[in-house]
């Protein structure tokens, strides 16, 4: 069976789904991988048609050049940046970790760790400016018309991008990386001792009573041991000082 020999070192950098201390990629991992480089690379390519499309669509037909539509041309903005960035650095990561290129694919994983990040919080900014923008149209209609334009929703749009670029996620990634190497070095050792830890209570409870039970049957024992080496001694005594007694009434 063949395995992909993995540099140790390099994998504590890699996704958080990656045991940090493996040395060799299952058949199971393995398996994960070739799937989500097959998903990608099929959706992938509907992903950028569509959104070009939609942005096309909006641009050309002025029917269709509403404001609401301009919002939602906005967020395919988004869904496209998945297309051709996102998409496309993840099936090289995922590509890089099966061939064993494990420096190279630390290195392109953190790009492409941040570059997702950033684009989710793109995508929600964008989902929130399109929400109020139908908020605006249902709520205030008659001052949506004066207020909300289509050069306000594409400003809108450019300082959502500009929010999440200017985001830090270094940081975040940072403390994801350190909390997953908090829970990928537990030995089996540290995991019993968690488990003890959780579970402890009960069980020495258990035990305690166990050999509180165990310590009452051995006193037990041990009364009526010594119980029975005392009528064992008195009737030695008695014994001893019958004959004794006898011999001293036939004297007499």
């Amino acid at each position: 069976m063949n395995h992909t020999t993995v540099n140790t070192t390099s994998l504590s950098c890699g996704l958080a789904f990656l045991p940090v201390h493996s040395t060799r990629i299952s058949p199971e991992l393995r398996a994960v991988f070739i799937f989500r480089i097959a998903v990608n690379a099929l959706t992938c390519p509907l992903i950028i048609l569509l959104n070009i499309l939609v942005l096309v669509a909006v641009k050309t037909k002025r029917q269709l050049r509403t404001k609401s539509n301009v919002a939602l041309a906005c967020l395919a903005t988004t869904d496209l940046v998945v297309g051709l960035v996102v998409q496309p650095l993840h099936i090289t990561s995922y590509t890089l970790i099966l061939k064993g290129e494990a420096e190279m694919y630390c290195s392109l994983s953190h790009i492409s760790m941040v570059i997702t990040v950033k684009y989710v919080i793109a995508s929600l900014n964008h989902l929130m400016l399109t929400s109020a923008e139908r908020y605006f149209a249902i709520k205030h209609t008659f001052a949506y018309e004066d207020q909300v334009t289509e050069v306000r929703i594409i400003i809108a749009s450019g300082l959502a991008w500009a929010v999440a670029i200017i985001f830090p996620v270094e940081d975040i990634i940072m403390s994801k990386k350190q909390l997953v190497a908090l829970l990928s070095r537990k030995t089996i050792t540290q995991a019993e001792e968690l488990e003890r830890k959780i579970f402890g209570t009960r069980q020495v409870g258990v035990i305690a009573t166990a050999e509180q039970g165990q310590s009452g049957r051995a006193s037990r024992e041990e009364n009526v041991q010594q119980g029975n080496e005392t009528l064992n001694n008195e009737h030695e005594t008695a014994a001893r000082i019958q004959p004794q007694e006898e011999y001293e009434e036939t004297t007499l």
